[in-house]
């Protein structure tokens, strides 16, 4: 189908989609070879709709491209690799036009999914190609060449519409869960943020004389050392990203001191060497990238003794500090001790004593009724909550950011909990809408810090922060508040040996965990999901770097007014034995592990996440007598 390449950017444009026009470099141009390259318009990756232009497109000389990660995203199939990619690797997902490419390939447009750029794109049944996407923030954008234009570089071929492309209908619709999963499981970001502009060729020049020097540092050598031994591994072609990391990591090692400018050229000169003809200059275009933008420390004891420890322990480590005192040395002996405790729960096997463990699920999934009930039999010395058991009473500080006096009035009375079970409460300390500051600053952690010593926690006691996008100040889509939030609160509660339990939200797909940025689940220890099954809450394990358990299914018993939570000996996880019973019907083979268990499902049309799979795999061979 032939279409007209500015009417299709401009409808683009007019739904908000920015639009490029891409031009020849010209004779002369650091990236020209044999006039085969295109040149994008700086900033490009920042722009919108509102400041485009195309009234200056040349038909038949320039190529007109869509800016990934607006709302429509694009599944490029690359069927020229070593390893051709195609649609049939993918399960089925919902697509909204489809363009033939000049070199055989497809275009598969797709409603955005908040995941950035992955190349290369494969799943568990082949190579893809890439995904053209784009992050909340703006990070992981491409550009993707439009239907109508013809590339310099493929002057025989020509973007084909396969299937009409649908705008409206993409805008309209939510993101592909299925392959929203599939780009999770490859590793598709949702941090990141657009790049900022490369630095000029004058800048650049500036900063490789200013650091002609050699320097003897040890650690340079073998940083150097790992950076080409990795060059060696990721193959030729240069669509892996070695060359933009490592210039980036060289660039921040020259500015300490620790490589000179003619390690940064053997670098560039390595990556030169990857790429193919038609992409030269790359190599000093990613150079130009890095002087703008590395700004990260190096991790050398010589040059960089405090940056990285600042990072961790929340401030600069001073000339007069011994390194003992900000490094204490952890005893060998004790940890290997065969008469060391064993590990303690303050419920098993749901929470481990001083673990950080997050309860996430939608608005109205009675994650905080069901977390106020387990933190009143804690504090009470209650020998089990919902049949799991409660090895002693610990002193518990609940913070709660949402929920009004009145609210905790009807919840208690719901759980029999009146005045004259005031003596029994004397471990409990609930702080109800305080005015304190957001956790993610310094202020706001030493408050808590400050609190917690005032009402007498130590080591294992509980503290419960409902929820946790109400103690944090900046945005939950921003990957810093998660950071920020460790370095002021988190290991600082850690270091107490403090249980800490957090609820947070989901989005609308409760398999992906906490809405927001994925940094949300670095610092935790352990993070539940919770789905609300009508007379009962399963909890599944979504992360962990600590023990608990796999799944647990509670009932809620609401009879008269009262609320209670039970161990449920019912059917336990549903969507695994559903998983299972489907394996056994595929005659999928008992030895089978997961990725071939999900090869046959995805085949076959039946979407389970790989965590389900795993669990559905481990749970057919456990059965078998």
């Amino acid at each position: 189908m032939t279409v007209s390449g500015v009417a299709l950017g401009n409808a683009l444009i007019a739904a908000g989609i920015p639009v490029v026009v891409c031009t020849l470099c010209p004779p002369g141009c650091s990236r020209h070879r044999e006039r085969v390259e295109l040149h994008r318009p700086p900033g490009w990756n920042r722009l919108t709709a509102r400041g485009c232009d195309l009234s200056g497109f040349r038909e038949g000389v320039d190529v007109l491209a869509m800016v990934s990660g607006h709302g429509l995203d694009v599944v490029d199939v690359d069927t020229k690799a070593a390893d051709p990619g195609s649609l049939d690797h993918l399960p089925p997902f919902e697509r909204f036009g489809l363009v033939r490419t000049p070199s055989g390939g497809w275009h598969a447009y797709v409603r955005s999914t908040g995941r950035g750029k992955r190349s290369p794109f494969a799943t568990v049944l082949g190579h893809v190609g890439d995904y053209c996407g784009g992050t909340e923030d703006g990070g992981g954008r491409m550009l993707v060449y439009l239907p109508g234009s013809s590339r310099p570089k493929y002057p025989e071929g020509a973007y084909v519409v396969e299937e009409p492309l649908d705008i409206a209908a993409a805008l309209a619709a939510d993101p592909d869960p299925t392959l929203t999963r599939v780009l999770d499981d490859a590793g598709a970001s949702t941090d990141g943020r657009p790049g900022e502009e490369k630095a000029s060729k004058a800048e650049m020049s500036a900063f490789l004389v200013e650091h002609e020097a050699e320097p003897a540092c040890h650690y340079g050598r073998r940083a150097l050392d790992d950076v080409m031994s990795e060059a060696e591994t990721v193959g030729e072609g240069g669509r892996h990203g070695w060359g933009t990391k490592a210039l980036l990591r060289g660039v921040e090692l020259t500015r300490a001191g620790c490589w000179g400018s003619g390690d940064l050229r053997a670098v560039m000169d390595r990556f030169e060497r990857m790429l193919p003809p038609e992409r030269a200059g790359e190599a000093e275009a990613a150079l130009r990238h890095a002087v703008a933008n590395a700004d990260g420390g190096t991790g050398c004891g010589m040059h960089d003794p405090s940056r990285a420890a600042a990072a961790v322990f929340g401030g600069a480590v001073g000339d007069d500090d011994p390194p003992v005192e900000c490094f204490p040395r952890t005893s060998l002996r004790e940890l290997l001790d065969p008469d060391r405790p064993p590990r303690e729960y303050v419920v098993d096997p749901l929470i481990t004593a001083g673990a950080s463990v997050s309860f996430v699920a939608p608005p109205g999934a009675r994650k905080s009724l069901l977390l106020l009930r387990l933190a009143i039999a804690v504090a009470r010395g209650e020998p089990d909550f919902a049949g799991m058991a409660i090895p002693r009473g610990r002193r518990v500080l609940y913070v709660d950011m949402e929920n009004t006096e009145d609210d905790w009035h009807e919840r208690l009375s719901s759980f029999g909990v009146a005045l004259g079970d005031l003596d029994d409460l004397g471990r409990f300390i609930p702080s109800l809408l305080p005015p304190m500051r957001p956790l993610d600053t310094e202020q706001g952690g030493e408050d808590l810090v400050a609190a917690v010593g005032a009402y007498g926690l130590s080591e294992g006691d509980l503290v419960v922060l409902d929820s946790y996008q109400r103690v944090t100040e900046a945005g939950e889509n921003d990957s810093d508040t998660a950071r920020a939030y460790y370095r002021h609160t988190g290991v600082k509660l850690k270091r107490l040996g403090l249980t800490v339990l957090r609820t947070d939200n989901t989005g609308k797909d409760v398999t992906r965990g906490a809405r927001g940025t994925s940094s949300k689940r670095d610092d935790v220890d352990v993070e539940y999901l919770l789905h609300n099954e009508g007379g009962a809450v399963r909890l599944t394990r979504a992360k962990s770097r600590q023990r608990g358990a796999d799944h647990v299914r509670i009932r809620v018993v609401e009879e008269g007014g009262a609320t209670d939570f039970v161990w449920d000996d019912g059917p336990g996880d549903v969507v695994t034995a559903d998983c299972a019973r489907v394996l056994d019907d595929l005659g999928v083979p008992l030895s089978d592990g997961w990725r071939k268990a999900m090869a046959v499902l995805v085949e076959n049309g039946h979407e389970y996440t790989r965590a389900t799979v795993r669990d559905a795999v481990a749970f057919r061979k456990d059965d078998v007598i």
